[in-house]
């Protein structure tokens, strides 16, 4: 080959190495300008409540950043003339978030782009026994910047006054639970939450043994529970303990029947329809009787070695002297 057309060839060769290195640190720049729409990942449904009260704000979000949705707020104690069935402060809403952009690992940042509500705030009217009157969109205050948290983000990380409105137990957990979402009005101090449908904390795991039941409960907001219960529904055994971690498969749990400390063991398949989970004595606090439902508290001190300790778990498959081991089902 020519030695100009050798250069040329080079030549080529060296621009298309450079434009392939350009392409990948464009790919692999500041976090802020990644392409990636978190929204395509976030729950349908948000909601933001007190959890008391007959008062709530939720909204529907679409993947393009538009939404729609309602406050409203019940007094059915404000009665009148012509509303005897009490009032309702209502707003129905929509609008418009920007494209997220990556702040860190676990938080995204939006801006509320536009927000339009019906009605003219303090406006009355009355509908079917019922007084209705306009209000602003609740939660919304002030809005300008939105963070989004995904799970697993650190609670470290989050406002305090995002968990006045939401129901993640602080004492318990570190981290946002699997399937939990926050949308967080910066300017507001206000949080909406959204739960993934297939989240493990909105499941219940049984097992049916014969004319006896267990139930795996678990909960991020609470203490969680295995619960062990008799032929006519009775609670026989409540095992209770804390899932700090989503990953953790190993607690240590009391039952509030009063029948000692357990050790809990859990390992879930894949797609955490089923769980195999498996139950030891820990704690010799009490002596019980073989049949469930017939035991009675007796101290450590009166204990001897030949008397069994533990519940006697035969009825769901396990063994007399406190442990159990089944395989528990999501239906």
């Amino acid at each position: 080959m020519a030695p100009n057309k050798m250069g040329k060839v080079k030549n080529l060769f060296f621009l298309c190495i450079v434009c392939i290195m350009a392409c990948a640190f464009a790919g692999c720049g500041g976090k802020g300008n990644r392409s990636e729409n978190i929204m395509e990942q976030l729950p349908e449904g948000f909601d933001f409540g007190s959890g008391a009260g007959g008062w709530a704000t939720y909204f529907n979000l679409n993947s393009d950043g538009t939404f729609t949705g309602r406050y409203h707020d019940s007094d059915m104690g404000d009665t009148g003339e012509g509303y005897p069935n009490g009032t309702v402060y209502i707003c129905n809403f929509d609008g418009k978030f920007s494209l997220p952009k990556q702040v860190n690992e676990s938080t995204y940042s939006m801006e509320l782009e536009y927000l339009n509500t019906e009605g003219t705030p303090g406006k009355e009217y009355c509908e079917d026994d019922t007084r209705y009157i306009d209000s602003e969109a609740y939660g919304f205050e002030d809005a300008e910047e939105f963070l989004i948290y995904l799970p697993g983000c650190p609670l470290e990380q989050i406002p305090e006054e995002f968990f006045i409105w939401s129901s993640v137990n602080t004492e318990i957990r570190k981290t946002l639970p699997g399937g939990y979402y926050g949308i967080y009005n910066v300017n507001g101090k206000k949080g909406f939450v959204g739960m993934a449908e297939d989240s493990l904390w909105s499941r219940r795991y049984h097992l049916q043994q014969g004319r006896f039941r267990a139930e795996l409960r678990p909960s991020y907001y609470d203490e969680s529970h295995l619960i062990f219960f008799g032929e006519n529904e009775e609670t026989l055994v409540n095992l209770c303990f804390e899932w700090e971690e989503d990953a953790q498969r190993k607690f240590q749990a009391y039952d509030s029947e009063g029948s000692g400390e357990y050790e809990i063991s859990l390992r879930f398949l894949k797609d955490i329809r089923t769980v195999q989970a498996a139950v030891k004595a820990q704690d010799p606090a009490v002596k019980m009787c073989m049949l469930p439902g017939q035991w009675q508290v007796t101290p450590k001190q009166d204990i001897t070695i030949t008397e069994q300790t533990g519940y006697d778990f035969s009825p769901w498959g396990g063994s007399a002297a406190g442990t159990w081991e089944g395989k528990m089902v999501f239906d």
